[in-house]
């Protein structure tokens, strides 16, 4: 009965989050003389109008799910993470060019270009760790900003080494992944593909190793109360560089799914790192509550091209790196 009080209470203040964030919305609607119903109802309609639509945000909901969580897991443990950008970009960029460039059957080359993904993320993760254990850098600032590193550093690799130079590519972009490494379609003609059971996955494992073990409750420990954990024998230094491998890792993963064909990964980056770190702050840092907000948020932000008077300015996002590859 306590946890069922406690997770109702946790509940209240997303619930209150997106019923101001609907309020806000009604008055900009209303501002620009749009119809209030219509606006959300078309919304509503292109979100989970029928089952294609439903699917498709469920797909589109896989990447931020698995950011979510790794950045869910780093604040968990009292580090800010900010870096779930970067992660991912380096992520996608690692696992597509371990698709288009290791030889060996499908499924194998899929896996491996996954892993790869997670590496990368894991990685560049850890060199933020690195340089708070080593330097005493803030890892607010310093994931923050190796978020750009990133971002120019990807958009160099497929704008000159890796550009698909055949065709009539107008963007800058890899070559296209060959259709047998791709992830599994769960319905036949629709968008949803094995990441997302890839996300559930990665979802309970990641509540079972926070709350079944002690590793993990030894992260929970130090981020509700760093000085009775260091008194305790919890070492700081560790729990930190073990809990932004896995949150770098998570959203490398993110990374190498949404190395989607026409998806630019620096705006779904740019998208995805206030969906993320957002919705890791309204979970109060329990993975659980992941897979709904985050999916509320999709219908928020993913749906608004429904929408007949449009939000067009919005698409308009840097479009920096494109990697023209498929594993979702």
């Amino acid at each position: 009965m306590n946890r069922v009080k406690e997770t109702l209470r946790g509940l209240v203040q997303p619930l209150l989050a997106v019923f101001i964030g609907l309020i806000a919305g009604a008055v900009a609607i209303l501002i620009v003389g749009g119809n209030v119903v219509d606006t959300y109802a078309e919304m509503w309609k292109g979100a989970f109008g029928n089952f294609y639509f439903f699917t498709n945000t469920l797909a589109r909901s896989t990447p931020i799910i698995l950011a979510g969580l790794g950045v869910a897991l780093a604040f968990r443990a009292g580090f800010f993470n900010m870096g779930a950008e970067g992660q991912m970009i380096l992520g996608g960029l690692s696992a597509a060019l371990t698709a288009l460039y290791l030889p060996g059957p499908g499924w194998f080359v899929c896996i491996a270009a996954i892993v790869a993904g997670i590496v990368a993320g894991g990685i560049w993760s850890l060199f933020a760790g690195w340089l708070d254990a080593r330097f005493g850098m803030n890892l607010l600032i310093t994931t923050l900003l190796l978020n750009y590193i990133a971002i120019y550093f990807g958009g160099y690799m497929v704008s000159y080494p890796f550009k698909d130079r055949t065709g009539s590519a107008a963007m800058a972009q890899t070559p296209m992944i060959d259709q047998s490494i791709w992830l599994p379609k769960l319905f036949q003609g629709m968008g949803l593909h094995a990441g997302f059971i890839i996300a559930i996955v990665a979802a309970i494992l990641i509540y079972w190793f926070t709350h079944k073990t002690v590793t993990g409750y030894e992260i929970r420990m130090l981020g509700s109360n760093p000085s009775f954990a260091t008194y305790g024998g919890v070492r700081r230094i560790r729990m930190m560089m073990l809990s932004m491998v896995i949150s770098g890792g998570l959203a490398g993963l993110a990374g190498a799914g949404k190395c989607s064909v026409h998806s630019t990964v620096s705006l779904m980056a740019h998208c995805h790192r206030r969906v993320t770190h957002g919705a890791a702050l309204w979970q109060r840092y329990l993975p659980a509550r992941i897979h709904s907000v985050q999916l509320w948020q999709l219908f928020c932000w993913l749906r608004y091209r429904q929408v007949p008077w449009g939000w067009n300015g919005i698409r308009m996002c840097r479009w920096k790196l494109a990697v023209s590859s498929r594993l979702y």
